[in-house]
């Protein structure tokens, strides 16, 4: 998608895919000057920011994520590039962005987080098993040497006691 401002930062011309992608008909986006309707209401200082260093000439060359919400209420993730635009006699008119729609792409990587979170807690809970087993083994061991001791104080014979025949040793 694209769409050119001029340098009074209203939109002089848009393709129909912004429209689509923000839910909001092409009279409500041509010749409008900011703030848009499709601005996320939670990003509008990185909004101003951005247009300020499009108009100081310090756009971003690799282009910028933005967040923008659709007139439905749902949040689309967009990769934003900006370029002047410069008549044949050199003056500046304006911009030319590209709204590059990468919600799916971030979904992906959220969902990816996701495994990737519950995979470390998986892998810690097997961990703290085999520490817990490995405890529980070293507890025994001692307890085991104790048990037959034990018995013995009981005043049973020990042989008697651990299956042996009385009197032998």
């Amino acid at each position: 998608m694209q769409r050119q401002r001029l340098v009074e930062q209203s939109n002089a011309q848009l393709e129909p895919a912004l429209c689509a992608m923000t839910g909001c008909r092409a009279d409500e986006l041509l010749d409008r000057l900011a703030t848009y309707p499709y601005w996320h209401p939670d990003d509008l200082d990185k909004y101003w920011e951005e247009g300020r260093a499009a108009l100081e000439g310090r756009e971003a060359l690799t282009g910028f994520e933005s967040r923008i919400r659709h007139r439905d209420g749902h949040d689309v993730f967009t990769m934003v590039y900006t370029a002047p635009l410069i008549d044949g006699t050199g003056v500046h008119k304006g911009w030319m962005s590209s709204v590059v729609d990468i919600s799916a792409q971030k979904r992906a990587e959220a969902r990816e987080h996701l495994q990737e979170q519950q995979l470390q807690h998986q892998q810690r809970r097997l961990i703290l098993g085999e520490m817990v087993t490995t405890i529980a083994h070293e507890m025994n061991q001692p307890l085991m040497a104790v048990n037959p001791v034990r018995e013995c104080g009981q005043g049973l014979p020990c042989a008697r006691r651990h299956g042996h025949a009385q009197g032998r040793a």
